[in-house]
């Protein structure tokens, strides 16, 4: 009898060939009479695979859905199925969802939905008559009178107009409809402009500036379409103050590498919580258009202001009554419903405002919106809630103020609560909670805690916040998925628990901290004798002439260093070194380059030669470009400190003199 040719599935072919479940996409084979087999394989590989698809997908990282997000996801599901832990629920302070952390709706807002959503409930339903029309009006916009229908793409014109009436009371100057967008949440808007950036230029990408710390949905969209992420940080000593010093600093280190275009400003700053000031935003527009960039301005948490001072100003407006060239920077405002006083996170609706866009360009950026259809229409009804909000003399008013001025107080309570806290907390400083709704408190770990991170294959804030949700379940997002300075560690924290949670919360992290400390320090402290004990009295007097003597050295070095041509050496507050700034001639320097060192490192070298002195220099620990600097200690006692003090005085005179 002739073979007998068959088609087996994948996982037929599988066992018959390898008794596995190897998987064979498809395999063609005979069986002859004498079960002599001949086999074909016809392998069909994956279209898809993590070695071709898109590489900026597989680089996209987005901290605040991480890893510890889908754990504490986990915990939770294990605690529902009765498994034991240390605590009974998980506190999930990683996302600033309001509702889902017990934040109630507002009822204006939820009215007007429910009757657009249910037409029946205007005449049937007991709500108050603005409500009612509110909705007709909103109904009367809609293709069939149905927030099921598509809107145009761009979003419903009856509320572009409303939108833009908002950003005229706000600002007191003009906006025009036309320039506004609406989106669902603020993400896909700035996503949507972000990608006119797709384009190399003089055959670099193009870089876009953003904050460090950052809210990571701008290193993740840029990482995912192919742009340079340009960071500049901000400063944590001024409160997170933004300096246009660091600005200058960082596009002049990325215009080797990148063409940098624009520039990302989140004020309200998450995850850092400071509100920039007017005069601030001045100096970031100058420098937006002494350098030709593109502004995105951030401003979804503009109702969320809460310390002493502080004022939200919109970059528009700044711009508008600056006047001049500076009115004419381009630039981009977004607007989010999920955050402010609404927290209306699952609606998905947004809004930005285009302007100063060249008009081809908006006219590309709405044909590239259109592609998306349109944004949720229930999204853009809770928009149009919150720009035309119920009107004093309307009936929803006193309770929509009611509401809106309550949630307000709360957060602004609750922002105080959580930085007081965790500054009362050993190994924590956290700055103050200025608007927002996140803390990002800065925290020292012990060494040994860094190297059983590093064991773990971990960053150390990971390795932190991991143990804290494992042993709490507390969920809190590492300072490292946002960005921080090397050697530094933080993690984001929402404000939004409600008081009793937020005060249980705290509480149980103190008590996490405490221990953590305990586990992973050294338990070398040494126990002095106590008061009466034979040894107090000598220990007593030994201690307190080394200290003693120490702080007249510390003073001493400053003091000599500060006398020399030169020199400029801070006050040594503590510790047992000096790190003083050396201004170099510049014949100096140039010797440095031909002789292939730093200059510092040739100042020390010539240092070390001539007088047997031996001192770092201060790159070896890190210093900004352009400044030299080096370490000494104060310990030598004070005869030789003083002898070794003139010597360097000596030499630094013939040095400078060898080389002006």
């Amino acid at each position: 009898m002739s073979s007998m040719k068959m088609m087996i599935s994948r996982a037929a072919a599988s066992r018959l060939l390898t008794g596995a479940a190897r998987p064979v996409d498809s395999v063609e084979f005979a069986v002859s009479r004498n079960r002599n087999i001949f086999i074909t394989v016809r392998t069909m590989s994956k279209a898809l695979t993590v070695d071709n698809i898109n590489p900026n997908i597989l680089k996209l990282e987005y901290a605040v859905r991480g890893p510890l997000v889908i754990r504490a996801t986990e915990i939770m599901k294990e605690l529902e199925k009765g498994v034991q832990k240390p605590f009974k629920k998980v506190i999930r302070a990683n996302i600033g969802d309001a509702h889902a952390m017990g934040q109630r709706p507002i009822t204006f807002i939820r009215q007007v939905l429910a009757c657009v959503s249910y037409p029946e409930l205007i005449d049937k339903g007991d709500f108050p008559e603005d409500v009612k029309q509110r909705s007709k009006e909103i109904l009367d916009a809609c293709g069939g009178q149905s927030v099921g229908s598509y809107s145009a793409s761009h979003g419903i014109e009856l509320i572009r107009r409303h939108v833009a009436e908002y950003i005229e009371r706000r600002d007191g100057h003009p906006a025009d409809w036309n320039n506004v967008c609406l989106s669902s949440g603020a993400s896909t808007a700035i996503k949507s402009v972000l990608q006119l950036f797709c384009n190399d230029l003089g055959g670099k990408p193009s870089g876009v500036m953003v904050p460090i710390p950052q809210y990571p949905l701008y290193s993740a969209s840029l990482a995912e379409y192919g742009l340079q992420l340009v960071s500049y940080y901000l400063d944590e000593a001024s409160n997170w103050g933004l300096s246009v010093a660091e600005l200058e600093r960082a596009l002049a280190d990325a215009q080797r590498a990148a063409h940098v275009r624009a520039l990302v400003v989140i004020n309200p700053g998450n995850p850092t919580g400071q509100v920039l000031t007017r005069d601030n935003i001045e100096t970031i527009i100058k420098f937006a258009h002494k350098h030709g960039l593109f502004i995105f301005a951030d401003e979804v948490y503009q109702d969320n202001v809460y310390a002493e001072g502080s004022k939200f100003y919109s970059f528009k407006k700044v711009m508008s009554e600056m006047g001049g060239p500076y009115a004419a920077v381009e630039l981009a405002s977004f607007m989010s419903v999920s955050k402010g006083y609404m927290g209306e996170c699952g609606l998905r609706g947004g809004w930005m405002e285009l302007v100063n866009m060249e008009p081809a360009v908006q006219a590309n950026l709405y044909k590239c919106i259109s592609a998306m259809l349109c944004p949720t229409v229930l999204g853009q009804t809770a928009v149009d809630c919150v720009a035309k909000p119920p009107a004093p003399g309307e009936p929803s008013y006193p309770l929509w103020l009611e509401e809106k001025t309550a949630v307000l107080a709360s957060l602004e309570k609750r922002a105080k609560m959580i930085a007081d806290t965790f500054n009362q907390m050993e190994g924590f400083q956290c700055n103050t909670v200025q608007g927002a709704m996140y803390a990002f408190p800065q925290i020292w770990l012990p060494r040994a805690a860094l190297a059983a991170a590093a064991r773990a294959g971990q960053a150390p804030d990971v390795f932190y916040a991991a143990r804290l949700l494992e042993h709490t379940g507390i969920s809190i997002v590492p300072g490292s998925g946002f960005g921080q300075r090397a050697g530094t560690h933080h993690f984001r924290t929402t404000i939004l628990p409600q008081p009793a949670l937020l005060q249980e919360m705290l509480d149980s992290f103190k008590a996490f901290h405490s221990h953590f400390t305990e586990e992973f320090s050294v338990n070398c402290k040494a126990q002095p004798p106590a008061d009466g004990q034979p040894s107090h009295e000598l220990w007593q007097r030994e201690r307190s002439g080394v200290l003693g003597s120490l702080k007249e050295r510390a003073q001493m070095i400053a003091e000599a260093f500060n006398k020399m041509e030169g020199f400029e050496c801070n006050v040594v507050q503590g510790a047992m070194y000096a790190f003083p700034n050396i201004t170099l001639p510049p014949k100096a320097i140039d010797a440095a380059k031909k002789a292939g060192k730093a200059p510092d490192v040739f100042y020390a070298f010539k240092l070390l030669e001539e007088t047997g002195i031996c001192i770092i220099p201060g790159s070896g620990f890190g210093q900004r470009a352009g400044t030299h600097h080096f370490r000494t200690t104060i310990l030598p006692q004070p005869p030789l400190l003083r002898e070794m003090l003139q010597i360097f005085k000596n030499f630094h005179s013939k040095f400078t003199q060898e080389f002006a």
